[in-house]
């Protein structure tokens, strides 16, 4: 899994992609027949990536939320030296 300094990963991906379809336009001096198609296919796929990211790492809090629980009630691991996770 990433790191949470990867969650503005898409939203800088979207601002380029969508400033090269805006150039693209101006230098061919027309927008493409199908530009609201492309923009919605665009926007429609970083909010998917949005979504998957947030939902990973909410489900990433949650685990690591039910290991802190498991430690605080368990007295084997109260009294062991070393702990080690094995995803």
């Amino acid at each position: 899994m990433g790191s949470r300094n990867e969650l503005l990963l898409p939203l800088f991906a979207s601002l380029m992609t969508y400033g090269i379809i805006k150039i693209f336009g101006f230098v061919f001096g027309r927008w493409p027949k199908y530009y609201w198609i492309i923009m919605a296919i665009v926007v429609a796929s970083f909010t998917n990536i949005n979504i998957n990211n947030y939902v990973r790492f909410q489900t990433d809090w949650y685990y690591q939320k039910s290991i802190i629980e498991n430690m605080k009630n368990n007295d084997k691991l109260e009294k062991a030296k070393y702990v080690t996770f094995c995803e």
